[in-house]
């Protein structure tokens, strides 16, 4: 009877270590609803102090394991510049986004 306890408690603590994780990751990359928990979850702000970085994601669609379309993604990164580097803030800088 004591071996049955034991091995009943074996197989119960295999069942929450591995099997409820696994469940509860796929739940998150193959559902739209895990994609929108995962979104919630990013920090807004990373970093302290004047470098500190701004993430905002809005209007995300589709699901982690099959491609995901998010309507907008802004991210805001200020920076103080020394005297010595002020000369450079006057440049300006291009990004381009390829189709």
């Amino acid at each position: 009877m004591r071996r049955w306890i034991i091995l009943a408690t074996a197989c119960l603590l295999v069942l929450v270590i591995v099997v409820a994780p696994v469940a509860v990751i796929g739940a998150a990359v193959f559902t739209e609803s895990g994609l929108q928990f995962l979104i919630r979850h990013i920090p807004q702000r990373f970093g302290s102090g004047p470098g500190a970085v701004y993430l905002k994601i809005t209007g995300v669609t589709g699901t982690v394991a099959r491609g995901l379309h998010a309507d907008r993604v802004e991210i805001d990164h200020r920076v103080q510049l020394c005297q010595q580097l002020r000369d450079l803030s006057t440049a300006s800088v291009r990004a381009t986004v390829g189709q």
